[in-house]
């Protein structure tokens, strides 16, 4: 089963290479909540670009001759803009500067980075999608997709 301090650090050491890569601010902190008004509160006075995570939920898949968990993973990568404060420049430098971060983070969830960790998991289902004042004033990206673990149960 995956242990949620080591599922932190795993994404603390990704943002960690994200920032190697960045000639100016990368990802500023990371920051895991079980509900969105636990992150609302853990993150609203927070600047630059944020890495945000949930806890992630898992189901039990029995088959015939094996089973497996499949874990829920939502990741964020948000920075507080007010709302109607940029230009539209602006607006589009601020989305590409994080599009530009979640293609390295894709890579990184994409890149068999797990096979790294205690458990034996494969990422699937990766959907990236744009968000605009979520968390009360944050935009910028999320990636969801779905752990498979497999191997002993």
């Amino acid at each position: 089963i995956m242990d949620i301090r080591y599922y932190r650090e795993l994404l603390v050491e990704w943002a960690h290479r994200i920032n190697e890569t960045q000639a100016d601010e990368g990802i500023r902190s990371v920051h895991m909540a079980v509900l969105e008004s636990h992150l609302i509160r853990k993150i609203s006075n927070q600047k630059g670009v944020l890495l945000c995570a949930n806890y992630p939920d898992y189901k039990r898949v029995s088959e015939e001759d094996s089973c497996s968990r499949e874990y829920s993973c939502v990741l964020y990568l948000i920075e507080k803009v007010p709302s109607g404060s940029m230009k539209e420049e602006e607006e589009f430098a601020h989305y590409g500067k994080i599009d530009g971060l979640m293609k390295q983070l894709v890579q990184l969830v994409e890149s068999g980075a797990w096979s790294c960790s205690p458990w034996k998991m494969e990422a699937k289902q990766l959907k990236v999608e744009w968000e605009y004042d979520i968390f009360g004033g944050f935009n910028g990206q999320s990636i969801s997709f779905k752990l498979e673990e497999y191997g002993d149960d």
